[in-house]
């Protein structure tokens, strides 16, 4: 004799909702494990080393060029440092524009400077003939400064 069954082939919600529940809980636990903010602040840093050693290589090997007295209105130790600027233009701030073309491809900025001409990357002249380059934003902010100092 044959049986019909009066199933066809649907999932009652009593069989969903356990799995949907579980691949909710593993999401949630994948997520907070990854740390998504400590992540884009590590990249963050990470930019900003790489930036301040293109920029330090990249005056050094000017200076060695051109010759160490280019430096020479840096402000040295103790003197608070000097931030770098992205246009001509701007005052308070050091153009690095003579840099374009040969040392440099573009001015390298912090990834959360503003678009106003600010970098938020710093110059101090360590001694005679050598330089620091800084970055006071690193993340988080209880984190020291980054430093380069050719």
């Amino acid at each position: 004799m044959l049986r019909c069954s009066t199933r066809k082939g649907y999932f009652t919600l009593l069989e969903i909702m356990p799995t949907v529940s579980l691949l909710a809980a593993i999401a949630v636990i994948v997520i907070l494990s990854l740390n998504p903010k400590k992540q884009f602040e590590e990249a963050r840093n990470a930019r900003r080393r790489a930036d301040l050693l293109l920029l330090a290589d990249a005056i050094s090997s000017y200076a060695k060029d051109k010759g160490v007295g280019v430096l020479g209105s840096l402000p040295s130790s103790p003197n608070p440092a000097i931030e770098i600027c992205r246009a001509e233009a701007a005052s308070g701030c050091y153009s690095l524009e003579a840099l374009l073309g040969v040392y440099l491809d573009a001015i390298p900025t912090d990834p959360l400077a503003p678009s106003d001409g600010q970098t938020r990357y710093f110059l101090q002249r360590a001694s005679v003939r050598s330089i620091t380059v800084s970055a006071p934003d690193t993340e988080p902010s209880t984190a020291p400064d980054l430093e380069v100092t050719l």
